[in-house]
């Protein structure tokens, strides 16, 4: 099981997320553990280190496939809301269908396939699969 990270700022600490909690303004990620620290690209702004490879769900193809690497909204009900429907580091993902241009997505999640508005498409940040 992937451990997360939850960081403020320049604040980062490894937690659970309790009910109640304010996420706002924060960045959930996969935690960087070992040797891999830093390289894996999933914690723009925790280490800084970014790759290609991770896109915002909004900015994939439709087909094109990859793994959960953070969550980033500054409205605490959307992270909220996108860890209820399953949306949550390190669990695959295929997009479907792009609904619109301006960013609503449809996407398969396990064995649920659900719509995404924009501003949700847009809090969810995937490394494409290869």
């Amino acid at each position: 099981m992937a451990k997360w990270r939850v960081s403020r700022k320049d604040e980062g600490r490894e937690t659970a997320i309790p009910a109640g909690q304010d996420v706002s303004g924060a960045c959930i990620s996969v935690l960087c553990t070992g040797e891999s620290e830093g390289t894996c690209g999933s914690c723009k702004g925790g280490c800084g280190v970014s790759t290609s490879s991770v896109v915002s769900l909004k900015d994939m193809e439709v087909g094109e496939s990859g793994t959960i690497v953070r969550l980033t909204s500054d409205d605490d009900s959307v992270i909220k809301r996108l860890i209820s429907m399953g949306f949550v580091p390190s669990r695959h993902l295929k997009l479907t269908s792009a609904v619109s241009s301006r960013g609503a997505r449809v996407v398969r999640i396990g064995y649920a396939t659900i719509a995404l508005d924009a501003e949700m498409a847009s809090a969810v940040y995937v490394r494409r699969s290869r």
